[in-house]
């Protein structure tokens, strides 16, 4: 029997952050971005768009973006509140957390975009594992 396409729920990749906080270290779990969202970013972040595109652009010209595709990766895409909070923590803990997003993301691009910008576990932020499986939400 075939499968009717409107019945499937897709299952995002999700990968587990830890970071280093006052309180002590923190689990996040992050997810790729819906291409909608992306979308939305390119528009509002043109130097991001080029980065991500391969093109022009350096990942300090697109960095303003970083805070906004985190939060959509903490699933609270738009929210200012949840971008104002990620510019609170260190560079090398966002670059952490938009390159986890950006891989999955992408992740079967070649090279995956932003994958030069920071090195993996900067600054106590370290992808724990990867798995497939809903958010809970």
């Amino acid at each position: 029997m075939p499968i009717n396409f409107l019945d499937l729920d897709p299952q995002p990749a999700v990968d587990t952050v830890t970071l280093q906080t006052k309180g002590g270290p923190v689990e996040l779990e992050l997810t790729g971005v819906r291409l909608s969202t992306l979308t939305e970013l390119a528009r509002k972040y043109p130097a991001f768009a080029r980065v991500v595109e391969g093109g022009a652009g350096s990942i300090i010209e697109a960095s303003e973006a970083m805070p906004a595709l985190i939060a959509a990766g903490l699933g609270h895409a738009g929210d200012a509140e949840y971008e104002a909070k990620v510019r609170q923590f260190g560079a090398a803990d966002i670059m952490t957390m938009a390159m986890v997003v950006v891989r999955l993301t992408f992740p079967t691009a070649a090279p995956v975009p932003l994958a030069d910008a920071a090195p993996n576990g900067a600054a106590g932020a370290t992808p724990v594992h990867t798995s497939l499986r809903p958010l809970n939400s």
